[in-house]
């Protein structure tokens, strides 16, 4: 399952997200879909894309 959040500041959510436990798989990056994203693995395997219209 992926959790889609959107948050003002994709980079800075990363990080807090990351100091928390959270494993960064990819990004902060520019979608083709025209979102700023990153994904992560939280608790239980649980995929968190945050991302912002960009």
């Amino acid at each position: 399952m992926i959790l889609h959040q959107y948050v003002d500041d994709v980079e800075t959510a990363v990080s807090r997200a990351v100091d928390a436990g959270a494993e960064l798989l990819a990004g902060p990056l520019r979608t083709d879909w025209g979102t700023e994203a990153a994904y992560l693995r939280g608790p239980g395997q649980l995929i968190v894309d945050l991302c912002r219209d960009a």
